[in-house]
């Protein structure tokens, strides 16, 4: 199963937030993506809690929970933030597999 994830720059309530980490655990439970650990924080947001998951296509992204004024985000980990490596080993046809 491959999915593509849309970029979000700002939830707009508690609710939503809730709602979509909701979801994302549900992908978690069924395999869309696995949770693995923050390597680098989003700008200089140290109090923020902040989750990185991995796609099966090999994209790491972060969610960062909103703290008014700023409103959380969901992007893809730019490189060179996270080292490819860490999280997966190669498949036999060189993408990325998961491991427990």
């Amino acid at each position: 199963m491959t999915e593509q994830y849309d970029e979000i720059h700002g939830l707009s309530s508690p609710g939503e937030f809730s709602s979509f980490q909701e979801w994302l655990n549900s992908m978690i439970s069924n395999g869309g993506l696995r949770e693995v650990p923050v390597q680098s924080r989003y700008g200089d947001m140290e109090n923020f809690e902040e989750r990185w998951f991995l796609d099966s296509l090999g994209v790491v992204w972060r969610l960062v929970s909103p703290q008014p004024p700023f409103m959380g985000v969901f992007l893809p980990v730019p490189l060179p933030q996270h080292k490819m490596g860490w999280w997966a080993k190669p498949a036999p046809e060189g993408g990325p597999q998961f491991h427990p």
